[in-house]
């Protein structure tokens, strides 16, 4: 029996089937692991230099951020006031209970 692997299952005969080598299949999936830990290593790289790059001017040196009082400060809500007791939608409801 050879360390083949057949792709139509773990059987002794494999007949027509394509038969894989064991070492291949190591190879394939250590490349595989090999090749996405670059991926992330990369990106990782990538990304600490473009953060470093937003927080840096044309000279190298750290850019200056707004302070508190230079920014200012927005109030504005976004839901609607109130304006005391309004009793006119009320009383519809409690016509339409009467009927």
């Amino acid at each position: 029996m050879s360390r083949a692997l057949c792709a139509a299952g773990p059987s002794l005969e494999c007949g027509s089937c394509f038969r894989i080598e064991m070492g291949s299949v190591v190879a394939v999936v250590v490349c595989d692991i090999i090749l996405t830990l670059l991926i992330i290593i990369s990106v990782m790289c990538f990304a600490i230099y473009q953060k470093k790059r937003s927080h840096c001017d044309s000279n190298g040196r750290e850019k200056q951020t707004p302070t508190q009082k230079n920014m200012p400060e927005v109030t504005e809500s976004p839901y609607q006031e109130l304006y005391g007791v309004q009793t006119e939608v009320y009383s519809n409801l409690q016509q339409l209970g009467r009927t």
